[in-house]
């Protein structure tokens, strides 16, 4: 019986170990610009590739690396921190989208656009009452935007909004 060497080896972009043969191991390092790469980011790298053909593999590569790198800094040191991050993002895109007075191109008024159905002045308000309700949330409006401040518990949050009827 023959024993094949293998050799623990670490993601360059995530991190995770793998045991692999050194000539897999140089074959890899080959194709990705001489760096090791598991097989889920190789993955990740190929299928942005195949979406921008215009990028190259090393651009691909790096585009990769800094995204694990972004997450390796925020994410896993602070789950609950970007949870409420990426929940108020999807509410700012959601607002503009619900806020938006054009419809196929055209311009219009907000009591217009309310009449056809496109928007709903009564969201913003029980969208509010949601955040403060739960959040002790209050409200900083300026002219063009709304800004939250939190102070508050995510799964607290979690279980009102999803208990809220829109």
């Amino acid at each position: 019986m023959v024993e094949i060497e293998e050799e623990m080896i670490e993601c360059e972009c995530c991190g995770m170990s793998e045991e692999c043969t050194p000539k897999y191991i140089s074959r890899v390092k080959a194709f990705f610009c001489g760096k090791w790469v598991c097989g889920l980011c190789s993955e990740a790298v190929k299928e942005q590739v195949r979406k921008n053909p215009a990028a190259s593999l090393q651009e691909a590569l790096e585009s990769h690396m800094a995204l694990c790198m972004k997450f390796h800094r925020t994410i896993r040191a602070n789950p609950k921190l970007s949870f409420a991050s990426s929940m108020r993002d999807i509410a700012k895109r959601s607002s503009q989208r619900r806020t938006s007075n054009s419809f196929f191109g055209v311009k219009m008024e907000e009591s217009q656009a309310a009449a056809l159905g496109l928007i709903s002045r009564s969201t913003v308000p029980r969208f509010s009452e949601t955040f403060a309700s739960c959040w002790g949330a209050y409200e900083l409006q300026t002219k063009d935007c709304h800004v939250w401040k939190f102070v508050g518990d995510v799964k607290q949050f979690m279980n009102t909004a999803l208990s809220a009827r829109y």
